[in-house]
């Protein structure tokens, strides 16, 4: 569940949200307010999780804190700490393999060092960091093996230093934070009964916040079309 309240084109969608709505928005308390609020059951509203399963969802974002050994308010179960770590390990070796498919990096471009523990591809990256995270953990604390932790780090610097501020994601991000923000500034001043839907105890703000939060890619791209771009007339 931790990434439920994502919004559409990840972590650009969710700073345009940020931007545009005055409260701000979070996708992990997006994603706490999907399955106590927006979700519901015939007995009524929100799925009735445990605190230890809602927590684990809002304190999700803790994997850099945990791997560099910093004190941070991470989750309050062992599980939770492991699902910020994992989902460190999943973005770090799958953003990698993006990169490289989508022609930003080469497979020389990485840090060799952290390529000589990790290995080279997807597989072997995930096999070795989490083996590390097995080993390494102990005594009640969520930690990584030393030479497979300073590897898995060396590579999230390596993505964060060279990889996502480049010209072509950076001109990507553009666009999209862009379509949300037209979309969500269109929505509000018409709406629509799948926009405006939810609590009236709720503002128009916060509906079309949940109701753009809750697009996919390929919805908001349709959505968008078909009020901003003009229809083709037929061959």
């Amino acid at each position: 569940g931790h990434d439920l309240g994502h919004t559409p084109f990840g972590h650009a969608g969710e700073t345009a949200l940020n931007e545009v709505y005055a409260p701000g928005f979070h996708h992990a308390e997006q994603s706490l307010r999907l399955v106590d609020r927006l979700e519901s059951t015939r007995h009524g509203p929100g799925l009735n999780l445990t605190f230890e399963v809602r927590d684990g969802i809002r304190n999700h974002s803790k994997g850099k804190a945990i791997l560099a050994g910093q004190p941070v308010k991470s989750a309050c179960t062992l599980e939770g700490d492991i699902v910020s770590v994992c989902d460190a390990i999943a973005y770090i070796s799958h953003d990698i393999d993006d990169a490289i498919r989508g022609g930003l990096i080469t497979p020389d471009d990485l840090p060799r060092d952290a390529v000589r523990v990790v290995g080279t591809t997807a597989s072997e990256r995930i096999d070795r960091m989490v083996g590390g995270l097995v080993h390494g953990s102990r005594d009640g604390a969520i930690a990584m093996e030393d030479e497979v932790r300073e590897a898995t780090v060396a590579l999230r610097a390596f993505l964060y230093e060279s990889l996502y501020p480049g010209e072509a994601i950076h001109r990507e991000i553009t666009k999209a934070k862009k379509l949300l923000v037209d979309l969500y500034a269109h929505l509000l001043e018409h709406p629509t009964p799948d926009s405006a839907a939810g609590s009236p105890e709720d503002s128009l703000e916060r509906r079309t916040v949940d109701f753009v939060a809750g697009m996919t890619d390929q919805y908001a791209f349709h959505l968008y079309r078909r009020i901003f771009m003009p229809s083709a007339w037929p061959a």
